[in-house]
């Protein structure tokens, strides 16, 4: 999926394991500056803006159960 973000085309995924339809799907997309976008399927309005390395970091706590409620 492709969405213009303040003028840039970003190309954007979701997991494979994400919802069939769509509605729980998390995107995410990298920008020409290199940081990383993500929106959610049931409110693409907002996007979030971070780096690889901040994202990463969150994505290796949840794995290892440091946000046990997620």
């Amino acid at each position: 999926m492709i969405r213009v973000i303040d003028g840039e085309r970003i190309e954007f995924a979701k997991a494979r394991k994400s919802h069939w339809d769509g509605k729980e799907c998390l995107y995410a997309g990298r920008a020409a500056d290199g940081s990383v976008k993500l929106f959610e399927s049931d409110q693409p309005g907002p996007v979030i803006t971070t780096s690889a390395a901040k994202l990463r970091t969150f994505a290796e706590a949840v794995m290892s159960g440091e946000f046990e409620f997620i």
